[in-house]
């Protein structure tokens, strides 16, 4: 049963013997191993991106007030008037090239770029201009600010740049780690996105709807077999990361100032948040049991009642998985309906809460109230089963096949659970 659910200048300095496991971010790399503050280049760029933001907030603010809904619809899809600005990060970018003002310079075009997608604006030039140099900033933490927006911006034609640079051999392990991670990430992202574009060839019967749906998988996405290599490659990498004992946390981005302009690390974050290695298991985990067609993890849970629940021990029944908390609006309104559900098919469907509340006790109180009447296991804030499942948000459903295979996964709204629920067990028993 096919069922889908619900997206260059070389490096000229000279690097001591350990530098390469080091993390420095305070002194910036110049001519051939003089080592300077690059003040006069931050205050430069923090005068560029200062008039940038507000030439555009005025854009903004002048289309909001024009009356006439056709021309402020018209006129909210320019490009605001910040060519000039754009200009002078390119040109400052060359100017400190391989100093942390050029690293800050190229991470503040990616930004902007990022949020122009479409149409091809004049940003997405100066981005191909300083892109070709992007592996001169492998010596420079800051350049990971930018990694998440520069694939997300269009990942197709920025990867050879960001590959180069993970092959420099003049490269901190972190920012390598970092660019590798998201790398695979997006990969991964691509692939999925893509099968499900694709899902949609098998339902189609008119031929140039599928001539025209193959000509966007064309141009969007790579082909089904590099796409299956990227899939495997992906994998390789991030459980690579994932054994690394190396401790590089994912970078986290601050302002540097009250006005927001320009973006540095925020140290004190980085060093909460999740660890490169955990981040990488927790994707090469989804990526191999969590996606559509897979067959699901191992996983037992103590329930609330005393019992264990086994998702393995589940063969033959389908199996919902709801990760939800006490006073969840959406979470609650799919109670009855799990409710039903687990009275219409007591044989045929196993159901399973996993409750982010933040004291067992919230959960315990959840079930004497009779809202949940089926399996329901304490998992906590962010819990061990949640991280791991990469939960971002609730509910999120996750429903496996008799052949304990995912079927599909989402925050599936309450008044649709049942049908598909319906489908599925009408399918399996015929």
């Amino acid at each position: 049963m096919n069922t889908t659910f619900f997206l260059s200048l070389s490096l000229a300095c000279i690097l001591c013997s350990t530098a390469l496991g080091q993390e420095a971010t305070d002194i910036v790399v110049k001519g051939t191993g003089d080592s300077v503050p690059s003040v006069d280049g931050l205050d430069k760029l923090t005068d560029i991106m200062s008039r940038l933001f507000e030439k555009r907030d005025a854009h903004t603010a002048e289309v909001r007030l024009l009356k006439d809904e056709v021309e402020r619809q018209k006129r909210s899809g320019e490009f605001p008037p910040i060519d000039k600005e754009i200009e002078e990060l390119v040109d400052l970018e060359k100017q400190f090239r391989g100093e942390r003002t050029g690293c800050l310079a190229m991470t503040h075009i990616i930004a902007i770029a990022s949020s122009f997608s479409g149409t091809e604006r004049p940003i997405h030039g100066a981005l191909d201009e300083v892109l070709e140099h992007l592996h001169v900033y492998g010596h420079s933490r800051d350049i990971a600010i930018g990694f998440e927006r520069l694939i997300a911006h269009d990942g197709m034609k920025t990867l050879p740049s960001l590959s180069r640079l993970i092959d420099s051999e003049m490269i901190l392990p972190f920012v390598r780690d970092s660019a590798r991670l998201c790398r695979a990430r997006w990969q991964l992202e691509m692939v999925e996105n893509r099968r499900l574009e694709a899902s949609d060839l098998d339902r189609l019967t008119e031929q140039s709807d599928i001539q025209r749906l193959q000509d966007y998988l064309g141009r969007m996405f790579p082909s089904k077999e590099v796409a299956d290599q990227w899939r495997i490659q992906a994998i390789v990498e991030l459980d690579e990361l994932a054994e690394k004992s190396t401790n590089h946390h994912v970078i986290a981005s601050k302002a540097s100032d009250a006005k927001g302009i320009v973006l540095v690390e925020d140290e004190e974050r980085t060093a909460k948040g999740p660890t490169i290695a955990e981040l990488a298991k927790g994707i090469s985990f989804r990526a191999k049991y969590l996606s559509p067609g897979n067959t699901g993890p191992k996983m037992e849970v103590g329930l609330v009642s005393g019992c264990r629940w086994a998702l393995q021990k589940q063969a033959g029944k389908v199996v919902i998985v709801q990760f939800s908390f006490k006073g969840c609006g959406p979470c609650e309104r799919q109670y009855p309906v799990l409710r039903q559900i687990a009275n219409d098919y007591p044989d045929k469907v196993s159901i399973l809460s996993l409750m982010a509340d933040g004291t067992i006790e919230a959960t315990q109180e959840a079930v004497r109230s009779g809202k949940m009447t089926w399996n329901v296991a304490w998992d906590g804030n962010d819990g061990p089963v949640a991280t791991q499942w990469g939960i971002r948000e609730f509910p999120t459903v996750y429903i496996f096949g008799t052949d304990q295979k995912l079927l599909g996964s989402g925050s599936i709204p309450a008044e649709y659970l049942a049908e598909i629920v319906k489908a599925i067990v009408s399918q399996d028993s015929k």
